[in-house]
Formats: structure tokens, sequence, C-alpha cells
């Protein structure tokens, strides 16, 4: 699931996928419809999303903007969802979460809005391939 093509089957050992996908997320999702690099095409309110993040909006601005994306794995239950998001870094784990938060956040909006789901039922979490962590943003 991680490589694509034997060519790049080498580039991971086994014990090192096993690491990766003793992840607790993916226990987790065993239950759930899982969708690899999940394409997604939606208008969010800016006020939501770009403005939080330094952008040139108003948090209270009313006004739509088109965002695109693609969700590493988008696990889909019956009552919620979780994205994963895979990086591949030796950096800590409080710098990824504070780099990728809002793009994670951006994705939770955008599969609230197209699953019809409050946003608090959607989860996210970042696997770090390299070091074998998993971190929750929730």
């Amino acid at each position: 699931a991680f490589v694509s093509g034997l060519e790049n089957a080498d580039l991971l050992a086994v014990d090192k996928l096993e690491e990766i996908l003793s992840a607790p997320v993916f226990y987790r999702l065993q239950a759930f419809r899982l969708y690899r690099e999940r394409a997604f095409l939606v208008d969010l309110p800016v006020g939501e999303t770009y403005a939080k993040y330094g952008g040139e909006f108003s948090t209270s601005s009313t006004e739509q903007m088109l965002f695109q994306g693609a969700i590493d794995l988008l696990a889909v239950g019956e009552e919620e969802a979780w994205i994963v998001d895979y990086k591949y870094s030796w950096k800590k784990d409080a710098e990824l979460l504070e780099r990728y938060r809002p793009q994670l956040e951006l994705y939770r909006l955008a599969t609230a809005k197209i699953l019809r789901l409050p946003k608090e039922k959607i989860r996210c979490s970042i696997v770090n391939i390299r070091k074998g962590t998993q971190i929750d943003l929730n």
C-alpha cells in the first residue's frame, strides 16, 4: 500500500512495513471502507479555512473558495470518517503536527461537507513512515 510498483518494493524492508502497519490507526480502520489517494474538489467558506492560517481574508468572511486536494487514505465508517496522511520525515512529531495541521483541517472540512458529516466525526492522523510513528490531531 505504501509503495508503487515493484521497482520501489526494495525500498522498505519487511520489518519496516510491519512496524508501519502496526500503527494503531490501521487496526481501528478494519470495519471502514478505504479509499487511497481520494481526490476532492469542494467550495468552502474562507472564514473557516484560508483566513484562519494567515490568509488575506477576514475570519468573518462569508466568501467561498474552491479547494482541490488528494487525501492519502480516507476511511469511511457508518457515522464517522478518518483521514490518514503519510509523511516521510525525521522531524519531531510536534513539528509535523504544527506544519501539517492546516492541511489536515482543510481535509477535515472538505470531507465533512462531501460526506455530510459533522466535522467532529472526522478524525485525522499523520503516519510518519520514516520513523514508524502515528500522530493524531484530535
